[in-house]
């Protein structure tokens, strides 16, 4: 059902709306506005009825219905509220629609305005022919109503995140096709996050252990998606991190390791990434072309900082000494005492059996006084009996 209005202007139709009574208006949405990637939005009123939710934001796969004018168009007397009802992350809302909604409340109203690619939905992906990136879009939004969806990664099912998942998979491609890279990104990211919790398996139940392996190898395949889109953003450390994520599950992946290494050549990593390119070249030889091309890539950059490095290790060497003598360690000086001289082996070795017999003298008298102390022995009587008479 379509809606009018008596008035376009924004500080008027809050006033109207501040009036009635059955409502309330909350200060701190009213002041408050937002800039978010290549989205602004500022809150006009936030009507809250006493049995509305608080703090609830629409999100992926909950439906909306929404109020929405477009406030772009020429003056007229009267503009126009088209009425929407539509899936969150479904692909025919506006990029910047959709966010902004995910950032509403139910009975609260905006205006955004959109430039961009905000301003196209994710499907269809194709850029229109007459599309204009620098023309902004404003638009005044209202949400009616948000019913919940599927759920999110804790509450859905193993099931409903594998079907998910290929929805944002398909969407991804297609932005993906079109060269909308950053968006396919996001559908492939949102798709990844789906898998971050898993259903625990039970031994007795195959099928647990069975979902969870398909729900990894979903995983994957997202996260092999994210890293090219990174790649092609040059987002090296990202990219390099979901390839390492990918090769944590599956050591053996191919596309996880070229990949790496290709991230690995712009991070300056190179012994890492030419390890990456060996192995994966082990396990699959068809891919020599490809790391051939990156080994050269690899060997051009080393070349390339070995030239910058030239000058500064020239004027190094040039001093004559690589290291100043504050980075030296002192030379430790050797006992000046003069050295010991012995005159005759002999006597020496005769002097030395005199010391040891004298140790073991010791050492038996000791083991004496102890054991006559503590009454394990006693010494015998050394008179006869006769002589005592």
């Amino acid at each position: 059902m379509d809606k009018k209005l008596s008035s376009g202007n924004p500080s008027e139709e809050n006033e109207n709306a501040a009036s009635q009574s059955e409502e309330r208006t909350s200060p701190a949405c009213e002041r408050g506005s937002m800039i978010f990637e290549g989205v602004w939005m500022k809150l006009v009123s936030s009507p809250v009825s006493s049995s509305a939710p608080r703090g609830r934001h629409p999100k992926d796969t909950d439906t909306v219905s929404l109020l929405i004018q477009n406030m772009s168009q020429p003056q007229q007397k009267e503009l126009e509220w088209e009425s929407l009802r539509e899936e969150i992350g479904s692909g025919r809302l506006m990029e910047g629609v959709e966010k902004a909604v995910m950032r509403m409340e139910l009975g609260q109203e905006v205006v955004v305005t959109l430039e961009g690619e905000m301003s196209l939905p994710d499907s269809p992906a194709d850029i229109p022919p007459d599309f204009v990136p620098s023309i902004q879009h404003t638009l005044r939004i209202q949400l009616k109503e948000h019913v919940a969806g599927a759920g999110d990664k804790v509450t859905m099912t193993a099931e409903d995140k594998l079907i998910r998942s290929q929805v944002l998979k398909a969407l991804g491609a297609g932005l993906y096709s079109a060269g909308r890279v950053r968006r396919a990104q996001e559908k492939w990211e949102a798709g990844v996050q789906l898998f971050n919790i898993l259903q625990a398996e039970d031994r007795s139940d195959p099928h647990s252990a069975e979902m969870n392996r398909r729900c990894q190898d979903a995983q994957v395949f997202l996260l092999l998606n994210t890293a090219l889109c990174k790649l092609k953003r040059s987002l090296w450390k990202p990219a390099h991190d979901d390839c390492t994520e990918v090769l944590d599950l599956q050591p053996h992946n191919v596309k996880a390791l070229f990949r790496r290494g290709q991230a690995g050549i712009q991070l300056d990593q190179w012994d890492e990434a030419e390890k990456d390119f060996k192995k994966a070249q082990q396990l699959d030889p068809t891919l020599r072309r490809e790391i051939s091309s990156q080994m050269k890539i690899l060997t051009d950059k080393k070349k390339a900082q070995n030239q910058k490095d030239m000058p500064a290790m020239q004027a190094i060497f040039a001093k004559g000494n690589v290291y100043s003598s504050k980075e030296v360690a002192p030379i430790r000086k050797v006992n000046d005492s003069p050295p010991i001289q012995i005159k005759s082996l002999e006597s020496e070795y005769d002097e030395i059996e005199e010391e040891e017999e004298e140790d073991a003298l010791m050492k038996r008298q000791q083991w004496y006084n102890q054991m006559l102390g503590t009454g394990q022995m006693r010494l015998g009587n050394t008179f006869d009996d006769d002589d005592d008479s």
